[in-house]
């Protein structure tokens, strides 16, 4: 195991850990969600928790092998067409497309680095990706198409960017189907803690359009919208506005059933303090982003923890609309014609989406598991009425 410690210097706002330590050491962020054990001031944390100047980070984790070690392999390629622009080819089932932590023999790219002369060197020594425009799960076989050179690679890569390129799959079904067609809206050929998402049934089915990958320099009015848990997870949503459009910018989520270790109220009040100090500190110019208390909308049920934040001074606390149906139609009305966005730091609320589904009785109730992020989102959508808000 590689082990390192340093100590988080002068930060303008916290950041998430794991971002912290890929601009301060040579660890990417990949290689990050491989084996690797977090502590921050000496107790155990997750790659998302925000840290500050000051805090001593000490991480171990597992020694892998990198890009120089990926090597040529002779392989028998099922090539289909090529030209001097393009291989397309027959990917077999078991086999992966490119290398990753773990794995850096017997895959496609070791083969094409035999197979294509150079074609490393036409990519700037990439010996990962090489001209890959796209790729297939290792159990799935099929068509993919390879560029030779950077040129034909962003052509290709545009095309499905854009969704020009259509892509077809077809799949052996085992038993008698009741349809003799359907539409499967699952966030499909993902796979969410290793096993599928549920084949029918997906809440959000237009998630994905919500995604964003910038934030913006203009957002307005700040908002916190809180699932309280102490045996189930913790979870906080910080929104902006940014015009008509609210962004979920950043989250806190905490679940003492995956830690062993519950939090008081008075430790989840300080961990809210950390998560929105940044609101509250002046900037360069002296300014701060809030003047007043945040509004923090909050599960109605966690009325002590609701009394602890309002003595706080910080949080101008409202009880949530905790409406389930209605809520959850406003949050699928808000993603349909763009009035939330979540931005792709906030990982447990795109985990949680993906597999956020109706139950399978025939009644309109979602299953009540790794919902948190969701229930924030809801509670912060109905109380706000931002279904129905009017564009600025």
């Amino acid at each position: 195991m590689e082990k390192i410690e340093l100590t988080v210097e002068a930060l303008e706002n916290p950041v998430r850990a794991d971002r912290y330590i890929a601009e301060h050491t040579d660890i990417s962020r990949s290689r990050l969600k491989g084996e690797c054990t977090l502590l921050i001031n000496g107790k155990e944390a997750k790659l998302s928790k925000n840290v500050s100047e000051g805090d001593v980070i000490s991480l171990e984790i597992a020694e892998v092998k990198g890009p120089d070690d990926i090597e040529p392999q002779k392989m028998d390629l099922d090539i289909i067409y090529e030209d001097d622009n393009v291989i397309v080819l027959n990917k077999e089932q078991g086999m992966v497309v490119h290398p990753a932590a773990g794995n850096f023999q017997g895959t496609l790219v070791n083969g094409l680095l035999d197979y294509v002369s150079g074609i490393e060197e036409e990519f700037d020594d990439d010996t990962v990706r090489p001209g890959i425009v796209h790729r297939l799960d290792k159990d799935t076989s099929g068509v993919i198409i390879i560029a030779k050179n950077p040129q034909t690679h962003e052509f290709l890569s545009k095309q499905f960017r854009d969704k020009v390129t259509r892509k077809t799959y077809i799949a052996i079904v085992r038993g008698r189907l009741p349809k003799k067609h359907d539409i499967i809206d699952t966030y499909y050929p993902r796979y969410i803690d290793g096993e599928w998402t549920r084949a029918e049934g997906v809440i959000y089915p237009m998630y994905e359009s919500v995604i964003i990958d910038d934030l913006s320099d203009e957002y307005s009015e700040y908002v916190l919208s809180i699932d309280y848990g102490t045996q189930n997870a913790f979870s906080a949503g910080l929104w902006a506005r940014d015009g008509a459009v609210w962004h979920r910018i950043d989250e806190y989520y905490y679940s003492g059933r995956e830690t062993g270790i519950q939090k008081a109220d008075d430790e989840y009040a300080d961990d809210l303090d950390r998560f929105t100090d940044w609101l509250y500190e002046p900037d360069g110019n002296g300014h701060q982003i809030m003047l007043r208390k945040i509004e923090t909308i909050i599960d109605p049920s966690a009325a002590s923890f609701k009394a602890m934040l309002q003595k706080r001074g910080r949080y101008r606390v409202r009880d949530a609309d905790n409406d389930v149906l209605n809520g959850i139609r406003n949050v699928a009305t808000s993603m349909n014609r763009g009035k939330i966005k979540v931005h792709k730091s906030c990982t447990n609320w795109v985990k949680e989406v993906a597999g956020y589904t109706w139950d399978d009785k025939g009644t309109d109730t979602p299953i009540k598991e790794n919902d948190h992020a969701m229930d924030d989102t809801r509670y912060f959508v109905n109380t706000k009425h931002i279904a129905k808000e009017r564009r600025i």
